[in-house]
């Protein structure tokens, strides 16, 4: 692991090295003295340790064994170095780490569509499986990817802008027959492809996603089972599509100003089987900024 970690360094530009702190998890007996600042390195691949370790504190680990693994190296760093750049371009900071811009971002998003409330969502996720059926061939990977999603747009739609500071909602119920983002803030589905990384994510100008809770509720269906989550809560139970979003891929990323802007993502392999792509260990990558 001592000359993975020398490689890694060296993987990162000059110009980023002294404010990214490479570490190996395996050797820190506490995870919470590593601080918000590092890049954790692992070949641990169950994903219960995974997410400890980012519930400890470690804000992007990195899979060694992993298939991106030199590309979430550089993403991490890039998140590190300069947060507002993945919340402002996500695709560019995931996929063209270093070369973030606008033209960049327009470049490799091959899907984008705003939307701003319920009545528009099964219209952006027809939208979005069109556009599924043009990258990919396999209808069981069209149907997850639709899956995720679906996921992320129900988050946006449901969640995002009526939890004010304490978490709390303020006005809408999930049986609402209509519900509206108001206030003039769009939210955002798209994705993007670099060779065979699929990126698929989506931005809200709220950011009221707490991280914490999150990372809780994932590591809660992982451990309790999809199953049992259901039946705790007959409208599918806290985290479960979380979960599903976080399984579907081999990497998580959740990045939040506090306030401002939420941005979820995840990075899912084109041309690969589902039966390896369940088998590839999970790279996490999470932050907030802000208040």
């Amino acid at each position: 692991m001592e000359v993975i970690k020398m490689n890694v360094e060296e993987l990162i530009p000059k110009e980023w090295r002294d404010q990214v702190k490479v570490v190996d998890l395996g050797l820190c007996p506490q995870v919470s003295a590593i601080g918000n600042r590092a890049l954790g390195l692992t070949d641990v691949e169950d994903s219960g340790a995974v997410l400890d370790f980012a519930m400890g504190g470690v804000q992007h680990i990195c899979q060694i064994k992993g298939v991106f693994f030199n590309q979430e190296v550089l993403a991490a760093a890039q998140m590190l170095v300069s947060p507002q750049d993945y919340l402002n371009f996500p695709v560019s900071a995931l996929l063209r780490p270093g070369s973030c811009s606008e033209n960049t971002e327009q470049e490799l998003c091959s899907f984008t569509l705003g939307f701003c409330g319920s009545s528009e969502k099964d219209q952006v996720l027809e939208r979005f499986r069109q556009w599924a059926r043009t990258v990919a061939k396999s209808g069981s990977f069209i149907d997850e990817i639709g899956n995720v999603a679906d996921e992320l747009v129900m988050n946006a739609i449901y969640n995002a802008p009526f939890l004010d500071s304490q978490g709390v909602r303020e006005d809408v119920s999930l049986d609402s027959a209509e519900v509206k983002g108001g206030r003039g803030r769009e939210t955002i589905l798209f994705a993007g492809i670099l060779e065979k990384q699929l990126v698929i994510g989506c931005r809200d100008d709220w950011g009221t996603l707490k991280v914490g809770k999150l990372l809780q509720r994932i590591k809660g269906t992982l451990e309790r089972g999809v199953a049992e989550n259901m039946n705790m809560d007959g409208s599918g139970g806290a985290g479960i599509g979380s979960y599903m979003v976080y399984n579907a891929g081999v990497s998580y990323y959740a990045g939040v100003d506090v306030g401002k802007r939420t941005v979820v993502c995840c990075k899912v392999p084109l041309g690969m089987s589902n039966r390896k792509r369940s088998e590839e260990p999970k790279n996490l990558h999470f932050f907030e900024i802000g208040e």
